[in-house]
């Protein structure tokens, strides 16, 4: 609270508090230099959880019909003003937006679909067998399983630690065809820890047999070099 940073424009609530007041002191971090800014929230509709949670903040970020600006300001019995574009409001509003303006939608990046902007056609692919995507799967769950163990103990979870899921080890296998580098992973999945990146791209070289390729290109280079 009191903190004016600016150039802020993004904030990221990786789960949700339980009081309104605390998400909109920490949502006001973004936007102190009257710029536009984005609020994305990251939550699982866990009923153990969510029961514990103010109302009208599980209305703000469960309620897909109604405003969530005007959701916002009748808690805090401030009027609403109607943004205008819609697209400048919020996600709701952008979807109802017919302004046909160059910048509409304003979708925050991570709410677009993920073939949306679309491939070019010119990435990368292997080909790669079910045999292959089951060992990948046993290697990954290995990895996952190591990475938890390792932070066991702590005061986080340990999957908040790593952000290596169960859910995101079925996701890397399903697009493992287009995953050959770190920066591969770490663009298409929330791997926040390029090491982690690493370890999870070694054990797909290593699958697919990428790795022994890459190392005799590297061989002929430095043999040509010479």
């Amino acid at each position: 609270m009191g903190i004016n940073i600016h150039q802020v424009h993004n904030v990221v609530h990786y789960g949700i508090p339980r009081e309104l007041e605390t998400f909109v002191q920490q949502m006001g971090r973004g936007g102190r230099d009257g710029k536009p800014s984005h609020e994305l929230v990251l939550f699982k509709a866990h009923k153990g959880y969510l029961k514990h949670v103010e109302p009208e903040l599980v209305r703000i970020v469960k309620d897909n019909s109604v405003c969530r600006r005007n959701i916002l300001c009748n808690a805090f019995q401030t009027k609403h003003y109607e943004l205008t574009p819609l697209h400048a409001c919020c996600d709701v509003c952008e979807k109802k937006c017919k302004c046909q303006l160059d910048t509409c939608p304003e979708s925050h990046v991570a709410m677009k679909d993920d073939d949306e902007g679309g491939s070019s056609g010119d990435e990368m692919e292997r080909n790669v067998s079910v045999e292959e995507r089951r060992l990948l799967t046993q290697k990954l769950e290995s990895l996952q399983f190591t990475l938890s163990d390792r932070s066991s103990g702590g005061l986080l979870n340990s999957e908040l630690v790593h952000g290596f899921t169960k859910e995101l080890v079925k996701d890397m296998v399903s697009k493992c065809h287009v995953l050959f580098t770190a920066e591969d992973i770490m663009q298409k999945f929330p791997i926040w820890s390029f090491c982690i990146a690493q370890e999870i791209c070694k054990i797909i070289l290593d699958v697919f047999g990428d790795e022994t390729m890459y190392n005799l290109v590297d061989s002929d280079s430095s043999t040509s070099e010479n």
